[in-house]
């Protein structure tokens, strides 16, 4: 997002889905994702594939969230036995 940072944070696939035609009142095409060559995004395409972006980053995280509680589960022996926790 940064033109400064070199280091790749993700990458969003612009698909005809996740861009689709955009078409006014009249029902005519007013701007449609070029078939070859980088496509010239406008304000609403902007804000479509940031979301696309930031719904991709979260999942990355949940799914690494989720993988880090299994490992602590499954690797660390069951203390429920103790009782409770006098301070």
């Amino acid at each position: 997002l940064r033109l400064s940072d070199e280091k790749l944070m993700g990458s969003v696939t612009i698909t005809e889905a996740l861009l689709p035609p955009r078409v006014n009142t009249k029902g005519k095409v007013v701007w449609r994702l070029p078939a070859e060559g980088p496509p010239r995004l406008g304000l609403h395409e902007q804000r479509a594939v940031v979301a696309e972006y930031r719904k991709q980053r979260k999942d990355r995280k949940d799914a690494n969230r989720s993988l880090k509680v299994e490992d602590f589960l499954n690797g660390m022996p069951n203390l429920s036995h103790r009782g409770p926790r006098v301070l």
